[in-house]
């Protein structure tokens, strides 16, 4: 039972550093994992907050790009603000599209008009997961990734090595004393054999003293 609990708990937080290391590895320019079309989104600020459907405070939401855009629709979009790169929402006022490029222009309810590059997808139809941004939040920071995802699987690893060589150890001297039993019993049958052999010629030495006596009468 206690072997079948320890398992269960290294497995989920297996599958939780596997995660977040996939995360990681995902991230773009702006620190954002994508995978394929999909963006992962952490909901930390109270202006991604307000909005429909409704996300919290702690949320991961899961945006897919898409160019069936429309007027009204409110998306996810990259904001760059003296050289740093944050997520903002904002709705579509209207759709242009650019003559040298041939691209459609968004221009938001913010003020801002945007090529297709800087937006990440729609509200409506992304999926979120309730509060599981605060822990992945925590694990992707630098100190949070190396206290609670590499040094724990540097201790199981190592604690994983040390039981297979203690496992190793025990066989080999488990092996020396069979062989060493071994060697004692073979030690063992030629004294019994030996005792048994002295045995029968004092036997034969008592029946030919017997023979001889009746003889002599």
């Amino acid at each position: 039972m206690k072997k079948t609990i320890i398992t269960i708990l290294v497995t989920i937080y297996a599958i939780i550093a596997i995660f977040t290391t996939i995360c990681l590895l995902s991230y773009n320019d702006s620190h954002i994992s994508t995978f394929g079309n999909t963006s992962l989104i952490i909901i930390d600020s109270k202006d991604l907050e307000k909005n429909q459907p409704p996300f919290f405070m702690g949320d991961i939401v899961f945006v897919t790009k898409s160019k069936n855009l429309n007027k009204n629709d409110h998306v996810f979009c990259y904001e760059v603000y003296n050289g740093e790169v944050s997520i903002s929402v904002a709705k579509i006022n209207n759709i242009s599209v650019d003559e040298r490029s041939k691209t459609n222009k968004y221009e938001l309810s913010d003020g801002r008009t945007l090529d297709y590059n800087f937006i990440i997808g729609p509200v409506n139809g992304a999926s979120k997961m309730a509060k599981v941004g605060y822990v992945l939040k925590v694990l992707e920071s630098k100190f949070g990734y190396l206290f609670l995802v590499v040094l724990p699987t540097l201790l199981l690893f190592l604690y994983e090595l040390y039981t297979i060589v203690m496992q190793i150890k025990d066989g080999s001297s488990d092996d020396e004393d069979e062989d060493d039993e071994e060697e004692e019993e073979e030690e063992v049958k030629p004294k019994k054999t030996s005792a048994k052999k002295t045995s029968s010629k004092t036997t034969k030495k008592r029946v030919t003293k017997k023979t001889t006596t009746k003889k002599s009468k």
